[in-house]
């Protein structure tokens, strides 16, 4: 869209002279070409009209839409609300904010003041307590030192115990055994006197009885023998007292021979009956006591059992007191230390880092109410609304435009393909024409106002963008976006 003849015959010119020395021969030197200066008193660029101030608007926080507060082509004033988010989960971050600085702020205030009497006091009685912790815990390891030595004397004694008992049934075992044998011989005479004298035994009474008599008749014969000399002498007298002891054996023998015919008498049964009768019961009373013996003997096993069981109780339970002594202790030594740093007042250490905690807690309430802040989007200017780009209810993200924002009560032009060919050739303070398609072609005037410095790219074609200030005008036609056709007057 420029005047671009006198560029074109200087580019034709150049190539011409370029062609011509290409014909000389490499021994003649070539040329330097002079830069062409360009002659252009127009530069045109095609352009759109926008305000003269505006901005491309965005949240700088996430969330979703609460409420849109303007309409399209709305008018309003510098810091007026636009839009605003949701705002629960921010709030909910402000007061947990506000609460970390009131702990911390107090925290610092705390360490400012020092410890008060109270608290010295507190720490005191603590230390007390714990001393006394102390004693006690060392008394029950006297305790428990004691019950060990008591259930290692239970111990042995129980021991003894079993050993007693196995004493007492080998003992009763004895009695039992000595008893049943009482038993059997009362048995055995009690069937002797029922079955009466066996033929064996009247034989050997009958036999009894005959070397009885021969006895006796050996005896009166020695005696008459005696007699036939001297019946007076002390010899006679000897052998007539034999022969009467000779009559008595015979005497004997022969009633010994009548009553074993006889059998046993009723009374001899009945002392019979009753000396088994009480055998029997002995051997039943020792048997109890052999019952007995042994029961007294597991009871005696079961004491040992659970002598040695409180024996280990006993040990553990001193282990444990031992244990607390050293526990008590350490709690003792806490204690002091904890008064000794109460007494020492607050270190400047504690006290920087309560001042930190304190900052901190400030940046935190300061970030928090800036993302609450955040989440109402204002008018940076008074101006117009001129596009929106959510609703309410839509997510946003941070940086993402939602809503173009305008001062209309001047507008400007902005070119939109002007050529880095001819961008040198512009100046500010040039003075420009616009005309304007929408309007008829009706033309604007204006100057420079401002020039691009960086590149932009618009169809493959490297542009700058140059801002033309109008002339004071009646805005009320001019719309944002109308397309507009700018010839820049170079000289």
């Amino acid at each position: 869209m420029t005047r671009r003849l006198p560029l074109l015959a200087a580019i034709l010119m150049v190539c011409g002279m370029a062609l011509g020395c290409s014909k000389q021969s490499p021994s003649q030197p070539v040329a330097t070409l002079e830069p062409v200066r360009r002659q252009v008193d127009v530069v045109s660029a095609e352009g759109v009209v926008a305000p003269h101030k505006s901005a491309a608007l965005a949240f700088r926080v996430s969330g979703r839409v609460q409420q849109v507060e303007v309409q399209e082509g709305q008018s309003v004033v510098a810091g007026q609300e636009l839009l605003r988010l949701d705002t629960r989960d921010l709030d909910q971050s402000v007061l947990q904010a506000r609460a970390a600085l009131e702990s911390a702020r107090a925290e610092l205030a705390k360490a400012e003041a020092g410890a008060r009497v109270e608290e010295v006091a507190s720490a005191e009685a603590a230390v007390a307590v714990a001393q006394a912790g102390v004693t006690t815990a060392k008394l029950a390891v006297e305790i428990a030192a004691g019950n060990v030595l008591s259930a290692e004397g239970a111990l042995a004694d129980a021991k003894a115990g079993v050993a007693s008992a196995e004493q007492a049934i080998i003992v009763a075992q004895g009695n039992l055994a000595a008893a049943r044998a009482t038993n059997s011989a009362a048995e055995a005479r009690l069937a002797r006197l029922r079955a009466g004298a066996t033929e064996g035994e009247l034989a050997i009474a009958q036999r009894e009885i005959e070397r009885a008599k021969s006895l006796l008749w050996a005896y009166q014969n020695q005696r008459d023998a005696i007699g036939g000399f001297d019946s007076e002498s002390a010899e006679y007298e000897g052998a007539r007292g034999q022969v009467a002891s000779a009559e008595q054996a015979v005497a004997i023998t022969q009633l010994n021979y009548e009553e074993m015919l006889k059998g046993a008498r009723t009374e001899d049964l009945a002392i019979s009956e009753a000396d088994l009768a009480q055998t029997a019961a002995a051997v039943q009373t020792q048997t109890a006591l052999v019952a007995q013996a042994r029961a007294s003997r597991d009871s005696a096993i079961a004491r040992v059992t659970q002598a040695e069981a409180n024996l280990i109780i006993a040990k553990a339970q001193q282990q444990q007191r031992s244990a607390d002594v050293l526990s008590a202790e350490a709690s003792a030594r806490q204690a002091q230390s904890q008064l000794d740093l109460i007494k020492a007042g607050t270190r400047t250490e504690d006290l920087a880092v309560a001042q930190a905690g304190v900052a901190r807690a400030e940046a935190v309430m300061a970030d928090a109410e800036n993302a609450l802040a955040d989440a109402v989007l204002r008018a940076p200017f008074d101006g117009t609304v001129g596009e929106l780009l959510v609703e309410e209810g839509e997510l946003v993200s941070p940086q993402a435009t939602v809503l173009r924002f305008g001062d209309l009560t001047k507008m400007q032009i902005e070119t939109t393909d002007l050529s880095e060919v001819d961008i040198n050739e512009v100046k500010v303070g040039q003075k420009a024409t616009a005309s304007i398609d929408a309007l008829g072609g009706k033309a604007l005037t204006g100057a420079v106002a401002r020039i691009g410095t960086i590149a932009g790219d618009r169809r493959g074609d490297t542009v700058y963008k140059v801002i033309i200030e109008l002339d004071p005008i009646d805005v009320a036609e001019l719309r944002w976006g109308m397309s507009a056709f700018v010839e820049i007057r170079t000289r």
